[in-house]
């Protein structure tokens, strides 16, 4: 079967850029497994709204944009509560720095009460 150019243009464009956008699923759940499951979920979406693509425009935008809306439905669907990225004030040897301290909201209820 013969594919046609659209086929072969969305092909080369989604094997050009899928590593970046997995990892980007990467950085906003914490399991592999639910990364892998968005990724799929995420070339379909892209295979189907391939049309409303506008050739010359940035695709990996394009597919990074479907890979989050992915994301948020599968935090959805699943009810998890995902780490977040905050940055918190220490005190290391007498000298004030800032490190991030990933957490999620029971973890920062918990350091409000306790602190």
């Amino acid at each position: 079967m013969k594919q046609s150019k659209r086929t072969r243009q969305f092909f080369s464009l989604f094997m050009r850029h899928q590593n970046r956008i997995f990892a980007y699923i990467l950085t906003l759940v914490p399991h592999g497994a639910d990364a892998e499951d968005i990724m799929q979920e995420t070339a379909s979406v892209a295979w189907e709204k391939f049309g409303t693509f506008k050739e010359g425009t940035d695709f990996a935008a394009w597919l990074k944009k479907i890979a989050f809306h992915k994301v948020m439905d599968h935090r959805k669907r699943s009810g998890h509560l995902y780490p977040r990225a905050v940055r918190i004030g220490v005190s290391v040897g007498g000298q004030a720095m800032m490190l991030p301290l990933v957490t999620c909201t029971r973890q920062r209820n918990c350091l409000k009460t306790y602190s």
